[in-house]
């Protein structure tokens, strides 16, 4: 289906509606990473149907790609406004489609959005499903130079042990552009980052540009949000404590990680799921992915939701 412009909370934003064949399927509203970068080019590229399992909505937060204009230079990106977007966009959907409750997805950075839409509006949700789930951001990033550290020391790899000691991960990490890009190098390399298999620049820069629902503007926006959209959460990511904020969720709630996640971590997602309170919970791994589980294990993603689904409307 084509891009629909809403207006949310004053300001108008976009959304791509995928529907499931049949009118009366589940709501799955997926909350992207980034801050700033859409899922939608990337996961019809590859060819990942979740609406197989649902009518799925792909909204481009406030500041992102065909939502660029309405960060309004910026002003407007607080985790707050997005969040209060988010509960405007259930609220609409429930309306729209006749459905008393929703599911929610959230990946990497939307895990953030999504963990606290769930506590906000319980009873509008039929369940949270967190993906590359952040917990602790602090500790996460720490685990993660850690580990690029010990891995370049197992394989002798000098050129990566003399830059990750020049660049070395503190508490100001997310302001420091060089270690990004020095982590970032590092993470692909060793397969732990986005994808186990690198995913490059060029091949994301196909898809985005490829993306038929887009227009013109709107695959441009994607690059200038994404960086705007980082310059005005990092501070607020990097910060993220949901062990402490949310310790109890009344939904249920299921984890879907990746073994060799090194962008969330593997580790600090499974610290928030064992710290969590919820009526249900569930933790699952996806042994061959990174960050990207829905791209890198597409059929075992897509018969986990349709599992979710149909327990929850057992």
């Amino acid at each position: 289906m084509a891009l629909q412009m809403l207006d949310l909370n004053g300001a108008q934003q976009g959304v791509i509606m995928k529907h499931n064949k049949d009118k009366s399927a589940p709501i799955l509203l997926f909350l992207h990473g980034g801050p700033g970068f859409p899922a939608y080019p990337l996961i019809s590229a590859n060819r990942v149907e979740l609406e197989q399992e649902f009518t799925v909505c792909y909204w481009d937060q406030r500041g992102t790609g065909s939502s660029y204009k309405a960060a309004k230079g910026g002003d407007s990106l607080t985790l707050e406004q997005l969040l209060a977007d988010t509960l405007e966009l259930i609220a609409f959907l429930r309306k729209t489609y006749a459905q008393e409750k929703i599911y929610v997805l959230g990946h990497s950075w939307g895990s953030i959005l999504g963990t606290l839409a769930a506590q906000k509006m319980p009873e509008h949700l039929h369940a949270y499903i967190g993906v590359g789930q952040i917990g602790i951001q602090f500790e996460s990033e720490k685990e993660a130079y850690d580990y690029l550290v010990s891995e370049a020391a197992r394989r002798s790899d000098e050129k990566a042990k003399r830059e990750l000691a020049r660049r070395k991960f503190d508490e100001d990490y997310y302001q420091n552009r060089a270690y990004g890009a020095v982590r970032f190098k590092y993470t692909r390399k060793y397969a732990v980052g986005f994808t186990r298999d690198g995913y490059s620049n060029s091949r994301l820069i196909r898809e985005i540009m490829r993306c038929p629902e887009y227009r013109w503007k709107d695959k441009f926006n994607v690059f200038a949000g994404s960086g705007l959209s980082y310059q005005k959460l990092a501070k607020e990511i990097s910060t993220t404590n949901l062990t402490r904020t949310v310790p109890e969720l009344k939904v249920p709630a299921y984890f879907l990680h990746g073994q060799y996640d090194y962008q969330t971590t593997y580790q600090q997602a499974y610290n928030f799921y064992t710290s969590l309170k919820a009526p249900v919970k569930q933790f699952h791994t996806f042994s061959e992915s990174a960050h990207s589980p829905f791209l890198e294990e597409p059929k075992k993603f897509i018969n986990l939701l349709k599992t979710i689904r149909e327990t929850v409307a057992s």
